[in-house]
């Protein structure tokens, strides 16, 4: 990484203030998600649902109940590992091709205390090429299956979809705080904090450093 005085600012948030901002994020997923797939497909998911208790009713036995709630329980958390490890491999997967040493310009790990993994970039990319890394898990794994699912009316894609859409409120944070660069500024990803480095590019450093005032 090149030392600090080679950057004209970081614009970035900590990984706390980060889980903050997504809960407020959840509202316009609900209004503009959420709510349609209830009045289009909401009938028919409570006759769905209403049809599955009476047939656990009618044949409940404790064994078998255990049973699909711990299988349940287990594909639910598979899903979410792979999906988890699917949405950070998509942004290391853009941002290679905008490096020169490609897949080893990658580092991975777990962060503390939160045990989440990442995916960070070592090599500084541009603008444009770190955003398009940036928004492509929310839109393959959140924003995508959402729509298929509204328009489908199937309520486990649509869940998939709202849950990694919601899962990527980190990376649409950080798309808002960059809005303001344009090319060719070039940028860096943070080692540590949610959010990047900007190189000092055409003596362009006065103007980003006005604006993040």
């Amino acid at each position: 990484m090149n030392k600090k005085q080679d950057y004209a600012t970081e614009i970035t948030l900590s990984v706390s203030k980060t889980y903050l901002y997504s809960l407020y994020l959840l509202v316009p997923i609900i209004i503009f998600f959420f709510i349609p797939y209830i009045v289009i497909w909401g009938a028919d998911l409570i006759n769905y649902w209403s049809a599955k208790i009476i047939q656990l009713k009618s044949n409940f036995i404790l064994s078998n109940f255990i049973y699909h709630i711990f299988r349940y329980l287990f594909w639910t958390l598979m899903i979410l590992i792979s999906g988890i490890l699917m949405h950070e491999m998509l942004h290391g997967f853009i941002w290679i091709f905008f490096t020169k040493k490609g897949f080893r310009s990658l580092s991975f790990g777990i962060m503390k205390p939160d045990l989440a993994p990442y995916i960070h970039c070592n090599e500084p990319l541009p603008v444009n090429a770190y955003r398009t890394g940036i928004i492509m898990p929310g839109t393959v794994l959140g924003i995508f299956p959402l729509i298929i699912g509204i328009i489908t009316g199937n309520f486990k894609i649509f869940i998939f979809g709202f849950f990694f859409t919601w899962a990527a409120s980190g990376d649409f944070i950080v798309l808002w705080l960059i809005r303001h660069l344009k090319a060719p500024v070039m940028v860096q990803d943070h080692p540590e904090l949610v959010g990047c480095l900007i190189l000092k590019v055409n003596d362009q450093s006065e103007e980003i450093e006005g604006k993040n005032k």
